[in-house]
């Protein structure tokens, strides 16, 4: 069975003036709050640089040497 809008030939333009309306009014909206979650990251982001908080590797470190091994000190890269 067919939805019932889509049942009368050019019943759906109304629908979609409708929904066209409703975008309209809502993108500009959308778009503030697309804005302030972005410019919150980026604060957030630069806070946690600024601060030491947000530590950046470029490599993993080197493992503890496990309990027992012979040799204590870790062998690091050439």
């Amino acid at each position: 069975m067919e939805p019932f809008f889509w049942r009368r030939r050019g019943s759906h333009q109304p629908l979609l003036r409708r929904l066209d309306r409703a975008a309209e009014r809502l993108n500009p909206f959308l778009m503030m709050i697309a804005i302030g979650l972005a410019v919150l990251n980026i604060s957030c982001l630069i806070t946690l640089v600024d601060t030491g908080t947000l530590a950046i590797h470029h490599g993993a470190p080197d493992p503890p040497p496990p309990p027992g091994c012979p040799s204590a000190t870790p062998v690091g890269p050439l």
